[in-house]
């Protein structure tokens, strides 16, 4: 076995517990040595550096790659012959910062095109060659072993080529796709069996399908059961190599497979077919299936799908204004900010999943520039610890321009808790800042200043909860409460369930909204976490008051010319946004709780920030989070219930068998207390 596989061990050990996994990976697909060998499939052997050469990367989640994983890499070959860049298949699966699984690594800045070995180029030209369709490298191996000319998607949607197609016409189908989709050909749709309780699957499917069928290919649909979930798992339990021919001939044609349940994927789909007399033909059989009038048909085909209003996506950076000038603009000319690879577009239009998103085109916080981005990305990529340094003093200062707090240590609590605003996604906890004074502290005035600043920041002076549910579950804003006896105003308003979930995700809010629709469908459930800032006169309730950060605010000396404007921040919202993109798809550092309990859960976010920001107010932020910490303790030594145990422990002389009287107890904790 070991000699057999030589080539695709790569000077692994056998006896390697994970190249034993991989060699089980490779072999349980049924590939064959030698088809490895001829594809250039191996056990990736190099070091690091050499990793990141491949990739662009080597670390995931803090990790070494090489460390927990063996990667069998994959060439992609181009037309003639040569190796554009290699894929890699971890050897075991990893979770990303959100707990996705990972299974196949795509290096940095390389398209998504098909995968098509040399063998397979060979018969572009050669319309009486069927050709094959599938999703993963593995299975069209397994295909190309059987006799087969196989292409892979590295994902169902990876047919589409978007910006980066090299076809002037077509921007969504890859020019390696196109130029086998000769007039005549067989083209075998071999996608997982999925599709069938999937619709995203039958979307695509049926999308690439019309494609080449309005190319001029004759398209077969191969299905296999649901015993099997991808060709190679069928190639493998058959074992007879006539399997194929008995997929072929029973393969459906677009029009015998499209089914009336399969409406919603086929609908969108016929609006890629151009040729009018194909399309008409194809919504007939449609129509004849549904038992209803081609006219209705060929409406819904006319009518674009509608897009997605949508703020939050993966891979997302933020809302930007289209505006090539520097200062912010409110909602007007609206684009996202994408990251691909190493680099930032602005689109006005995006698709996920197949499913077209468009930005909201009135956001209630000032845009930045989607260009004054660009301009800081470079220069953080040029040079990040001077960057975001310099980023980080200047977010100090900020602070230090537009408020009075008790000591150096709590502008700089805000500070990072600035920066924690541009990076919740691998956040557990966020914690709330609650400002605490009576009147006219400078509680709002901070409170704005930190909201401008911030993420999408909204200053909320409501506590309505449909707003709030809004702004939470759509928006993901950093909200501002800026209200009077606010714990009091939200129990008014039935919402405070709301603001003691902001501070950890995966805690939902559940609604009652469609009473009507009956058990299991009449609840949403909406997701509230998100940064959080308070502003109060009154004492909070005691269970929030542990989910927050208490900053109580002193007599202030300074005398402010400059109010505080949205305006005023936007070009550090800029540079924020920068170190956003950045570190998006990076994973936060290993830093252990400065405290124990749910303080120490809260602030841990807080120094995984400083670590990469600013690694010298680490200690500056662990000696105030203990500061605040000897803040809680006091404070639970005077709560009712201690005193009235330190009122026990002072009569311990006044027991008598055994009892001691509860009058006793009540006359010595009131005394010196007031009436009331």
């Amino acid at each position: 076995m070991e000699k057999q596989y030589a080539n695709f061990l790569n000077g692994h050990s056998p006896d390697d517990e994970l190249v034993k996994l991989a060699l089980e990976d490779v072999q349980k697909s049924g590939l064959f040595p030698e088809t490895l060998e001829v594809a250039g499939v191996r056990i990736f052997s190099g070091n690091k550096d050499q990793l990141k050469n491949r990739l662009g990367f080597a670390f995931i989640n803090g990790e070494n790659l090489l460390n927990v994983c063996r990667l069998i890499e994959i060439p992609y070959f181009s037309k003639d012959s040569k190796i554009l860049f290699y894929r890699s298949k971890l050897i075991p699966s990893i979770a990303d910062k959100q707990g996705k699984e990972i299974k196949y690594l795509h290096p940095l800045s390389k398209p998504a095109i098909p995968y098509i070995l040399p063998e397979v180029w060979k018969v572009q030209d050669k319309a009486n060659k069927p050709i094959w369709i599938t999703e993963g490298e593995k299975k069209a191996l397994a295909l190309i072993q059987h006799g087969r000319h196989a292409i892979a998607l590295s994902g169902v949607w990876n047919f589409r080529a978007g910006a980066k197609s090299d076809l002037d016409s077509d921007k969504s189908l890859w020019a390696e796709i196109e130029c086998f989709a000769a007039r005549g050909r067989n083209i075998f749709m071999a996608f997982d069996s999925d599709l069938w309780t999937n619709p995203l699957v039958r979307r695509a499917l049926y999308e690439l399908s019309f494609k080449l069928y309005d190319k001029g290919a004759n398209i077969r649909i191969v299905t296999w059961g649901n015993n099997d979930k991808g060709i190679d798992d069928f190639l493998v339990r058959e074992n007879n190599p006539k399997a194929l021919q008995v997929l072929e001939v029973v393969a459906a044609s677009l029009m015998e497979f499209m089914c009336p349940d399969h409406r919603s994927e086929i609908i969108p789909a016929l609006s890629f077919v151009r040729d009018e007399i194909e399309k008409e033909l194809l919504a007939k059989a449609f129509a004849k299936k549904l038992k209803i009038s081609p006219k209705f048909i060929r409406q819904a085909v006319g009518e674009e799908d509608e897009p997605i209003v949508s703020a939050n996506f993966p891979g997302l950076i933020d809302l930007v204004s289209e505006n090539s000038e520097a200062e912010g603009t409110e909602g007007s000319g609206t684009a996202y900010l994408i990251k691909d690879g190493e680099n930032l577009l602005i689109e006005t239009k995006y698709v996920v999943n197949g499913l077209k998103h468009i930005p909201p085109q009135q956001v209630p916080w000032l845009l930045v520039s989607g260009e004054l981005v660009l301009n800081h990305y470079q220069k953080l990529k040029n040079d990040p610890a001077v960057a975001l340094f310099e980023l980080y003093i200047d977010v100090v200062n900020y602070f230090k321009s537009i408020s009075d707090l008790p000591h150096d240590g709590y502008y700089h609590l805000l500070a990072i808790w600035v920066f924690h605003t541009y990076l919740t996604e691998p956040c557990q906890y966020s914690p709330i800042i609650s400002f605490y004074a009576i009147a006219e502290r400078g509680k709002t005035r901070t409170g704005k200043g930190k909201i401008y600043i911030g993420r999408r920041g909204l200053h909320v002076q409501t506590l309505r909860e449909a707003y709030i549910l809004r702004a939470c579950h759509d928006m993901k804003a950093t909200l501002f409460f800026d209200v009077m006896d606010l714990w009091k105003k939200a129990e008014q308003n039935g919402t405070e369930d709301i603001i003691l979930s902001k501070f950890e995700k995966g805690l939902t809010v559940p609604r009652v909204n469609n009473p009507d629709r009956g058990p299991h469908r009449d609840t949403t459930y909406y997701n509230v976490f998100g940064p959080t800032v308070i502003a109060t006169n009154e004492c909070v309730h005691r269970i929030l008051e542990t989910r927050a950060l208490q900053i109580n605010m002193p007599e202030g000396t300074k005398i402010y010319d400059v109010d505080v404007t949205p305006e005023q921040a936007i070009e550090l919202k800029g540079r924020l946004l920068a170190f956003r993109a950045y570190f998006i798809d990076k994973a936060l550092p290993n830093v252990s709780k400065p405290v124990s309990g749910r303080l120490g859960d809260i602030t841990r976010p807080l120094l995984q920030i400083a670590r990469i920001v600013n690694p010298q107010v680490e200690e500056t932020l662990i000696k105030l989070i203990n500061e605040l910490n000897q803040q809680r303790m006091l404070e639970k030594s005077e709560t009712i219930e201690a005193m009235i145990i330190k009122v026990i422990c002072s009569l311990e002389n006044e027991v008598v068998a055994g009892k001691l009287g509860i009058g006793d107890i009540t006359a010595k904790y009131n005394l010196g207390k007031s009436e009331k």
